[in-house]
């Protein structure tokens, strides 16, 4: 689940179990709605030590939005998945 809203401008997991990203958001409701989803119960059993840092406006064209780094603790086992089979096209 993620914001529509939000953008990923990096995105890394580690096999420890440290995911970390750099987002943007066109605003700081946006930004406080994106850290609602670790409050959500289907999600904060799965996710921990949730630290938002760098948290800065910038001027992107004609918009100012919102970026932030976060880095998450999460349970390997939730979002790990079995191979996909390839769909024929």
């Amino acid at each position: 689940i993620s914001l529509q809203s939000a953008s990923y401008l990096s995105f890394s997991a580690d096999a420890r179990g440290t995911a970390r990203m750099s987002v943007s958001v066109p605003s700081y409701a946006e930004f406080d709605k994106f850290l609602q989803v670790f409050d959500l119960p289907q999600f904060n059993n799965h996710f921990s030590q949730v630290t938002v840092s760098s948290v800065e406006k910038y001027q992107q064209g004609d918009s100012q939005l919102i970026r932030f780094d976060v880095a998450v603790t999460y349970d390997k086992a939730f979002l790990s998945t079995k191979s996909a089979t390839p769909t024929p096209q």
